[in-house]
């Protein structure tokens, strides 16, 4: 009895077993991005896939049609392939323009897949479900975070310990320190930040800046100023403000006409910008930023700034007051941290300094233009006419006023000539003679 069992089971399991090896199967898969701005156009690959080949199939996708709208592609689809050996693989794209916020989904209805031997396939779906909202919706969801959650110079302590809260930083160094690596990192991933890594470092102070940007487009800005250690740093103070001599050449900044050199200051040998008329010095403030400095006779004098524009280079100098441009007001103005006289061209933003041109190595007037900065040549015969030009003009409202008071004048001799004076004795028998009448 107990064979007659077993012969059994393995009949039935020879009779079913090939209907279940043979049973293939297929999947009907909608991909989508995820999410859309309204407005804007979302792509959907409907995508067939099995891994025994696939003779022809059909399916319809329905939508939400009142958040999108097809644009192109079909939602009803009945195809088939001719080769001999099937398809594995077929993919179809449908094209909609979000129409609204909210959540869209793409679904597979109705569907057929058959194998190369027109067998039906046993078939697999996976929806799509797209997020939807407008442009104003989605930035206002961004992140305002603009805060580090961490900061810091490798190998060394920053002052004070860091805070999220706390902007500004200090370190010391030795002198033989040449270069420092900055690290830190965003409290939020959507956040920005620029200014870390392998910075330089001159003799004194050095500022660094490193600044994050949320996502939301605000902006945290933190500062490590970093000193490194001079040998007997040269202190100065130039109109109240504490500076140190620049003692590497490298430090000075590039200047036109001018060259690497030294001078002494003092008894002390450092570099300088040198041409055939100045000596310039480099002077470092708190902040380790670098200027400089006309240095002679043994002096600091002032600081020197060039004016760059449309080819010119012009450092200004003190006023020469001209006759041909007194008719403008003179100021006193600040150019680049220099103060400077200059005559004031009225409802305008320019103004007429006095410079010396680096190239032509000659002094004269330029029009300068406070708002945009840029420069021009003053025509010295070109001011003169337009002061004569004034002056003329001058002349010519003084006449037009002559002449309207002459004409006031003649106006109110005439109206006087044209009234009648009567006598007081007429006006007398005038009134009698109308008293009676009543």
């Amino acid at each position: 009895m107990k064979r007659i069992k077993i012969l059994l089971v393995g009949l039935l399991t020879s009779l079913l077993l090939p209907g279940l090896v043979n049973a293939a199967s297929a999947s009907i898969t909608v991909k989508t991005s995820g999410s859309a701005v309204v407005g804007n156009t979302i792509t959907a690959t409907v995508t067939l896939s099995s891994s025994t080949p696939m003779g022809s199939w059909q399916y319809l996708i329905s939508y939400d049609n009142s958040k999108l709208k097809l644009i192109s592609g079909q939602t009803s689809v009945a195809d088939y392939t001719t080769s001999a050996s099937g398809v594995k693989s077929k993919s179809y794209t449908l094209k909609f323009q979000a129409l609204k916020s909210g959540s869209a989904a793409i679904n597979v209805g109705s569907y057929l897949v058959y194998a190369l031997d027109e067998s039906k396939m046993s078939v697999s779906v996976k929806s799509a479900t797209i997020k939807l909202r407008t442009q104003a919706e989605i930035e206002a969801s961004y992140s305002k975070n603009a805060n580090l959650k961490s900061l810091g110079v490798e190998g060394y302590s920053i002052s004070p310990v860091f805070n999220k809260e706390s902007f500004e930083y200090t370190l010391e160094v030795e002198n033989n320190v040449e270069r420092v690596n900055i690290t830190g990192g965003v409290e939020d991933s959507t956040a920005h930040v620029s200014g870390l890594g392998t910075v330089d470092l001159t003799e004194g102070a050095n500022k660094f800046e490193i600044v994050v940007t949320a996502q939301k487009g605000n902006t945290n800005k933190y500062t490590i100023t970093i000193t490194r250690k001079e040998l007997d740093p040269i202190n100065i103070d130039m109109d109240g403000v504490n500076y140190t001599i620049v003692r590497k050449s490298d430090a000075l900044p590039s200047m036109t006409t001018f060259t690497i050199g030294t001078t002494t200051y003092g008894d002390v040998e450092i570099p300088a910008l040198v041409n055939d008329n100045l000596t310039l010095i480099g002077l470092k403030n708190s902040d380790g930023e670098v200027s400089v400095y006309i240095y002679e006779n043994g002096k600091i004098t002032k600081k020197y700034i060039e004016l760059k524009s449309n080819l010119i280079y012009v450092n200004p100098i003190d006023l020469v007051e001209s006759k041909g441009l007194s008719f403008l007001k003179k100021t006193n103005i600040e150019i680049n941290g220099l103060k400077i006289d200059a005559y004031k061209v009225e409802g305008s933003d320019n103004l007429i300094i006095y410079g010396y041109n680096l190239e032509t190595k000659e002094k004269g007037y330029y029009l300068f233009n406070t708002k945009d900065s840029t420069i021009f040549p003053l025509d010295e015969n070109v001011t003169e006419s337009l002061n004569g030009l004034v002056n003329n003009y001058k002349y010519v409202i003084f006449a037009c006023l002559g002449v309207i008071v002459l004409l006031l004048i003649l106006l109110i001799f005439k109206r006087k000539k044209k009234m009648k004076i009567i006598p007081v004795e007429e006006k007398k028998a005038e009134t009698k003679e109308t008293e009676k009448s009543e």
